[in-house]
């Protein structure tokens, strides 16, 4: 059952999936994942689109485990609301990594603080449930009922795919090596166990269309190009990003690259922390020490004004990755009148919010502009003379890649093609390209939306 929400065809959707299991003498239900829709459309009101949990509120059976397969907001940030509607079994665990263990609470305090659905007696149900899987391989998760999960790239510490009752469920993946972590290694380069090589696709990667349009190591380039008309300038570079994941790979590219103090705000100096703590595997880097003269630093939030402040030249990352709220806010008050300087993004844009209007209206003004910050906190419109531009460095692999990740399962199985996959996670024409693209690897293939159920003959 596919629970996840879509308000409409172009947005992604918020990751959950309920699967119903019957082995030995058990039948239990597993939830993968517990993501909220990210809105398409920026509201002052910010209100997540969370999962339809009516299936398990209809028939009244609870959840036995939830397995989160990475820290990501669309995969977790609606868990509490299990908790919320008592829908958990007394003695349910919620398996992780230790990184998205970690940094859990943080993302579930951060959704209460912009969209309180649930409450912290709710996120607190959760916290004391989690159960930390120590390492990659064959993870027993209920009585009989084991999984076997492998790190998957996604350009972020701690995430991972799963089969689960002969069902493959990718996660977030790439197979691009990034400063914090590696990419997904083929099944057979890592030599998966023959007993875990899927008879199905239940959850594949939608995110994005057909092959990426530029590499990664391409757009890297060009964010130091870009980086570096700024520094010769002596001007500041404030790039707006996603606290896990994106930041600390901006941070690790930035510091070695360039002679200047590289900053952390927001949520993302906690994650890099955490990062550092925390090693799952060795795909797993080890992340810099913190401080130095030439290390990375983090701001908190007493220094901040003074740095804001400062003239010296600089690179700062800090939340809201969409520049609609956060520190960011700070920052572009001060750096968006700035000729010298420059504001950032670093990821997707959802229509509607501060990144995606500056960067359209950027594209259509070479001379500067006048901008109101779409925000609470009342300030005035500014005149942009900062550069602006976005730079993709997505952990999403694309259908290419998919097709390359089953049809190395489907050579280990002897060329037998998948019973059935099913094409989630990303939008209407993502879903319906993947249906065309997927055909010859599987007997059926499903495009998945909110309430699809789908009943396998084991």
């Amino acid at each position: 059952m596919y629970c996840g929400r879509s308000s409409r065809p172009d947005s992604i959707g918020g990751s959950c999936t309920i699967r119903d299991i019957e082995i030995e003498n058990h039948n239990y239900r597993v939830v993968i994942d517990c993501g909220p829709e990210v809105r398409n459309e920026f509201e002052d009101t910010l209100q997540p689109v969370t999962p339809d949990f009516s299936f398990i509120e209809e028939d009244g059976k609870k959840v036995d485990a939830v397995v989160l397969t990475h820290a990501h907001t669309d995969h977790v940030g609606a868990v509490a609301m299990l908790a919320r509607r008592k829908l958990l079994a007394e003695d349910a665990k919620i398996f992780a990594s230790p990184q998205t263990s970690a940094f859990l609470p943080y993302v579930l305090e951060d959704g209460l603080k912009h969209a309180p659905e649930y409450t912290a007696f709710d996120i607190a149900g959760i916290l004391n449930r989690r159960q930390v899987i120590e390492k990659p391989g064959e993870v027993e998760i209920l009585p009989d009922l084991k999984m076997f999960v492998f790190q998957n790239g996604h350009g972020l510490p701690g995430s991972f795919g799963l089969v689960l009752d002969d069902g493959l469920f990718t996660g977030d993946f790439c197979f691009q090596d990034m400063p914090t972590t590696k990419g997904l290694q083929l099944p057979s380069v890592a030599k998966w166990p023959s007993k875990y090589l899927p008879r199905r696709i239940d959850g594949s990667d939608c995110t994005y269309t057909g092959k990426a349009a530029t590499t990664f190591e391409s757009e890297v380039n060009r964010m130091y190009d870009a980086v570096d008309r700024v520094m010769q300038n002596d001007g500041t570079v404030i790039f707006a990003a996603f606290a896990s994941g994106r930041t600390q790979n901006l941070a690790m590219l930035l510091t070695e690259r360039f002679g200047v103090p590289v900053y952390i705000d927001g949520l993302g100096r906690t994650f890099y922390r955490i990062c550092q703590e925390q090693r799952w595997n060795d795909n797993d880097a080890m992340l810099p020490k913190l401080g130095g003269k030439r290390g990375i630093k983090i701001v908190s939030d007493k220094t901040r004004d003074d740095l804001i402040q400062s003239s010296e030249p600089k690179i700062v990352i800090t939340t809201g990755g969409m520049g609609s709220f956060g520190p960011i806010l700070s920052y572009m008050d001060r750096y968006l009148p700035d000729r010298k300087s420059a504001v950032f993004f670093s990821s997707w844009l959802a229509p509607g919010t501060n990144g995606e209007k500056l960067l359209r209206l950027a594209l259509k003004h070479q001379e500067g502009f006048s901008f109101s910050l779409k925000e609470r906190n009342g300030s005035e419109s500014v005149q942009v003379r900062a550069a602006i531009d976005r730079f993709s460095m997505s952990g999403h692999g694309g259908q290419d890649d998919s097709i390359k990740f089953f049809g190395d399962i489907m050579a280990l199985r002897g060329g037998v093609r998948f019973d059935s996959i099913a094409c989630a996670h990303g939008t209407h024409e993502g879903k319906r390209e993947a249906l065309d693209l997927f055909t010859p690897l599987a007997h059926q293939i499903f495009v998945v939306e909110q309430g699809t159920r789908i009943v396998f003959n084991c």
